[in-house]
């Protein structure tokens, strides 16, 4: 199972170079060999930019000479960037996208929701986190006092997709789905089931309407990215949302690597996040990075090497990875996924909300042969490696 992996996912390095090399993580390689078509000629925090490589091997590409990738601090910066014609492609979220593009008959963009917006929970107190997130019941409160209709009007910029609670993609990913119930997220909230759960588990809400047990409120924080226009609408769609089952949300914006390294380390109660797509559409590259106990870690310590940042343990999850793992049977395969399916949409340590756009935009003055919505022949999205470098080389100067 790890070939996709592998061979989708990692660089080629020379052999008779590296293998001489003792610590190839603190080695600085000065004079790196590569085939792609671009070389890195300078960078720095805030910029850097990319050359045509003259030995590429494909004859006549790259067509361009030069690729500056710039740093914009804000969707509002990135929006003015835009339609001021300093950037020709980025990947941003934009909420009045197609109104501002409307009138610029050289602007652009592709919607590709591939990317399943979720709340992140440290789930297990047995690994060390704390909050009422680590009660299955209040999980499944939140996912069911959800209306996410009203979240991608209000926070999606209408451009997001219905999400499944097994957190693969519905339209793709639905001959993996077991249970036809579950390939979709409900749109609508259930308040009346949201606050049943939590009172069958035991919780009473106190005068001020939030949902008590033990004398612990259902008092949760989120925390976000400081400057993530969408994710900051939807926690605030989110917070009037719960409290209408008895649940309060409060937000934090902290800095990326802030953000990062929380949800890293496990120092959060929730943290707003999206699961991407593996190394190939088999939900092994969803569900092992994310589920398995042996990529997380206790509370403190980095799950950055296995992305499992919920702190999420289950050996029934456990076995059956190990059983998909271990052949090549596909109506074997979907055995243990339903299996693990059964599982995860249960305990929900990370609630679906929905799929996200991935929104890329482009501007058609100073080059063509972008992608569209029509030929989306590489992940248009600016950051994407391997795609970005595909996207590029496929680019032809204006008006040649």
């Amino acid at each position: 199972m790890q070939e996709p992996q592998i061979l989708g996912n990692q660089a080629i390095v020379p052999e008779h170079i590296w293998s001489k090399i003792a610590d190839p993580t603190t080695t600085i390689n000065e004079n790196p060999v590569g085939t792609g078509a671009y070389k890195v000629k300078s960078f720095n925090a805030q910029s850097y930019v990319l050359e045509k490589n003259s030995s590429y091997w494909e004859a006549g590409k790259p067509e361009i000479d030069t690729v500056q990738y710039i740093s914009l601090a804000t969707a509002d910066a990135a929006s003015a960037a835009l339609i001021a014609g300093k950037v020709d492609w980025m990947s941003s979220f934009l909420p009045n996208l197609k109104e501002m593009i409307s009138s610029q008959k050289n602007l652009s963009y592709v919607n590709t929701p591939v990317m399943t917006t979720s709340l992140f929970t440290c789930s297990d107190a047995a690994l060390g986190c704390k909050g009422p997130q680590t009660d299955v019941a209040v999980r499944q409160a939140i996912f069911a006092a959800m209306d996410r209709t009203q979240l991608n009007k209000l926070a999606g910029g209408d451009f997001a997709a219905p999400a499944s609670p097994t957190l693969l993609l519905p339209e793709r990913d639905k001959k993996w789905i077991a249970n036809t119930s579950d390939v979709e997220v409900p749109q609508t909230a259930d308040v009346a089931k949201a606050t049943g759960i939590l009172e069958a588990a035991g919780y009473a809400k106190g005068g001020d309407g939030i949902y008590a047990k033990d004398g612990q409120r259902v008092s949760l924080t989120v925390q976000v990215v400081a400057g993530w226009s969408d994710y900051i609408s939807a926690v605030q769609v989110l917070t009037s949302q719960l409290k209408e089952a008895g649940i309060e949300l409060k937000s934090v914006q902290l800095s990326y690597n802030e953000w990062s390294g929380n949800q890293t380390k496990g120092t959060f109660e929730l943290t707003l996040d999206s699961i991407g797509l593996g190394a190939s559409d088999n939900p092994y590259y969803t569900y092992q990075p994310r589920f398995n106990s042996s990529t997380t870690a206790k509370v403190g310590e980095d799950a950055s090497t296995g992305g499992n940042y919920a702190r999420y343990q289950n050996k029934i999850v456990d076995a059956e990875l190990v059983k998909a793992a271990a052949t090549s049977d596909e109506a074997a395969q979907k055995a243990s996924y339903a299996a693990i399916q059964k599982e995860i949409v249960r305990d929900l340590p990370y609630i679906p909300i929905y799929v996200n756009s991935t929104l890329s935009e482009f501007n058609t003055d100073r080059a063509t042969g972008w992608p569209t919505n029509d030929d989306k022949y590489a992940f248009p999205a600016s950051w994407k490696s391997w795609d970005n470098g595909i996207v590029l080389k496929s680019l032809t100067p204006a008006g040649k």
